[in-house]
């Protein structure tokens, strides 16, 4: 795939900045009348989400060894789990556009500490 091609980083870069930019749109494409943009742009955020996984989930295998997968998946799925539990108060207490937007700055974040990470590894991909 793109990690065994170009490794973490760029692919995680180009994740995060789409993540952030779909999350960004996602109102006006849930208001935008159509079932397609608002479908597409559904389909498209998923994506990024399952994307994460993936490259994280590398990230962490060539970084910490491949014994540390259960970790990083019981750690994810910690994560969302929580989000469930919290993201409705938060929409409730700040509403829809202020919860999109902090997880569009999550996002953004995320691509930060990305591009300021250094070359090589976890981020090389493994030689032939």
């Amino acid at each position: 795939g793109f990690v065994d091609r170009y490794g973490v980083k760029r692919p995680w870069i180009c994740l995060a900045l789409m993540q952030a930019a779909l999350l960004f749109s996602y109102q006006a494409a849930a208001k935008s009348g159509s079932a397609v943009v608002f479908g597409a742009t559904t389909t498209l955020v998923f994506l990024s989400l399952g994307g994460s996984w993936a490259i994280g989930s590398t990230a962490c295998s060539r970084a910490f060894g491949p014994a540390i997968a259960p970790y990083v998946f019981s750690y994810l799925f910690l994560g969302y789990s929580v989000a469930t539990a919290v993201g409705p108060g938060l929409i409730k207490v700040f509403g829809i556009e202020a919860a999109l937007l902090m997880v569009t700055v999550t996002s953004l974040g995320s691509a930060a500490l990305a591009m300021a990470y250094p070359e090589g590894e976890p981020d090389t991909p493994p030689s032939d």
